[in-house]
């Protein structure tokens, strides 16, 4: 089995629109139409190469509401192909061209997210409250953390409200933020309850701390806004001292469209499976794991995970 699906790997890839698509792939998860614009050609054409693609067990297609979402299948068997895709990647032709196009993709993500959260301000917490409040309590899920920390990270920390609950936690607070709206309600925060804290902006892919310097970590509801979720974890990793822990609060996967438009979410949640992949495939043990429902809306669910860094 696995010989006949070599076979039709090195088939698929023979096509040089093949091998661009999976390159692409490789760095993150699209749609056929964000194929279409990086890659170009006809879109027809596009969803027929993904279908090969996918057909071969290289790829993955994930429908999210009304769109399909494809990403790389990054399990055992394909890591030498991949391996050997991502070596000779700049040999391959028009990778500038594909690649200019790829980050003009994710420019674009990051400027609807940008924007939704500079408008909300400080109406954001009431969002938040009114959508996940009925749901779960976010004091009772950082009570998790359990013994006194260090230094606990807020991944996202929005206008800062969480930095006084985190505070009973750990010695010191960070907040960190892609948004300098929301970094200086957070600083506003940090002094009206003289908290020992820092805050720090910066691109949630490169966060701005030295390896092993944390000893928590806290991402509430925030990657279901950032383009590539499962590549952050490898930050989380990095930046966790030995034991050290991490509390993740998101959505499960719902169909909720409105959900894009009224919040921004570029992501309607994810799935169960590919959450608990992001922990194990970056050397985290998970400690509690807990699933919350919308009693109003049974098809929305919260999962909260405490995991602890190998």
């Amino acid at each position: 089995m696995y010989r006949y699906n070599l076979i039709k790997i090195f088939k698929a890839l023979a096509d040089e629109m093949r091998l661009r698509i999976a390159r692409v792939l490789l760095r993150g998860t699209f749609n056929v139409n964000e194929v279409f614009f990086i890659v170009g050609g006809k879109q027809s054409n596009i969803s027929h190469h993904l279908k090969v693609l996918q057909d071969c067990n290289l790829i993955i297609g994930k429908k999210e509401g009304l769109q399909v979402f494809y990403r790389i299948n990054d399990i055992e068997e394909n890591k030498l192909i991949l391996d050997l895709i991502k070596k000779e990647e700049e040999n391959i032709d028009f990778y500038d061209d594909d690649l200019a196009r790829f980050e003009a993709i994710l420019q674009k993500r990051k400027k609807i997210a940008d924007e939704y959260f500079n408008n909300v301000g400080e109406e954001f917490e009431t969002v938040q409250s009114e959508l996940f409040g009925k749901i779960y309590s976010t004091e009772d899920a950082i009570r998790l953390f359990g013994t006194n920390l260090d230094t606990i990270v807020d991944i996202g920390c929005g206008t800062g409200i969480n930095l006084p609950i985190l505070s009973k936690y750990a010695k010191k607070v960070v907040g960190f933020d892609s948004s300098a709206k929301m970094i200086r309600l957070s600083e506003h925060i940090c002094q009206k309850y003289k908290l020992n804290y820092d805050l720090k902006m910066g691109d949630i892919n490169k966060l701005p701390f030295i390896d092993e310097s944390v000893d928590g970590v806290f991402v509430n509801m925030v990657l279901h806004h950032i383009s590539n979720p499962s590549g952050v974890f490898n930050e989380f990793q990095r930046i966790l001292t030995k034991n050290g822990k991490i509390l993740f609060i998101d959505l499960l996967s719902h169909d909720d469209e409105s959900f894009r438009e009224k919040y921004a979410d570029l992501w309607l949640g994810f799935s169960f499976t590919e959450i608990n992949e992001w922990f194990t495939k970056n050397n985290f043990t998970i400690n509690e794991e807990i699933i919350k429902t919308d009693k109003e809306n049974p098809n929305l669910k919260v999962i909260i995970i405490l995991a602890q860094k190998n």
